[in-house]
């Protein structure tokens, strides 16, 4: 099943003090693909937005005609106007400026011109009601796990998320808010994974909260836990991806499956061992 919180590849996390310079794209590129191609491999070729978004930048760095990329695009655009439009406005505010972003240095005004599509369609869009989830095993699990997504998103999600101290400070209240929560959940019920909330969305939730919202010491402890229950088939595999990408480059300053923007990959070796570790 396709979690509706899925990887962008190189967006999902940015930050301009973060960026580092990639010498060799095309290499860069092909990680991209590489890994893109794992995650709809993943959801038995199912594809969403970010699926085509991910693709389209790894042909961009890799150096395809544009019409190549600029066909992904429009994919990603048609699959979900509303997540398109806001990701190209967050990669616009994460890279300084739209003339910063790699797709406008290739595509100009082509790119500007799927923005304003998307734009517009928004515009005259009706707000569509969300999904009903009716496989939940256990409400009050589900209940708090909702709860810490919404916190985990509260000022995440805002487009000066990266260069406003005072949101970030805010935002990291409401982190500490749910390390607690997590604790209390852990205790109580065990790992909140599929066995407990179903096989559904929520599943992943536990993962993604600490991927984002805890301090290097208290992600590499939730790991470990985290490793077991994806040996039990409890969480899919994308969330645990992005988790092991964040613990190695803060640890390192170098990443594994591409799920941080402009982060160089570590070497081939290092990468083949992760992978068979945790069969990713």
């Amino acid at each position: 099943m396709k979690t509706t919180l899925i990887i962008l590849l190189t967006t999902m996390v940015m930050s301009i003090q973060g960026q580092q310079k990639i010498k060799d794209s095309v290499a860069f590129g092909k990680s991209i693909l590489q890994n893109a191609l794992k995650q709809i491999d993943d959801s038995d070729g199912e594809m969403v937005y970010a699926d085509y978004w991910n693709l389209a930048l790894a042909n961009a760095y890799m150096g395809k005609d544009k019409k190549v990329v600029l066909n992904y695009l429009r994919q990603s655009k048609d699959a979900s106007v509303p997540d398109f439009y806001i990701i190209c406005k967050k990669t616009i505010v994460a890279y300084g400026g739209l003339e910063n972003v790699h797709f406008y240095k290739i595509l100009r005004d082509e790119f500007i011109s799927l923005m304003n599509e998307a734009k517009h369609k928004m515009a005259n869009m009706e707000v569509a009601k969300p999904e009903k989830i009716d496989n939940i095993k256990n409400e009050e699990v589900v209940d708090i796990l909702k709860a810490m997504m919404v916190k985990d998103r509260q000022y995440r999600t805002r487009a000066d998320f990266f260069t406003n101290d005072s949101i970030r400070k805010l935002q990291y209240k409401l982190d500490a808010e749910n390390t607690k929560e997590l604790e209390y959940l852990f205790n109580k019920f065990g790992y909140p994974g599929k066995s407990i909330v179903g096989d559904n969305e929520y599943q992943d939730y536990t993962c993604l909260i600490v991927e984002h919202g805890q301090t290097l010491e208290n992600q590499k402890k939730w790991f470990e836990i985290i490793a077991k229950a994806l040996k039990n088939e409890e969480l899919n595999k994308n969330p645990v991806r992005m988790l092991i990408d964040r613990i190695h480059w803060r640890e390192t300053g170098k990443q594994i499956f591409g799920s941080h923007a402009e982060i160089p990959f570590d070497n081939e070796e290092v990468i083949k061992d992760i992978e068979e570790k945790y069969g990713l």
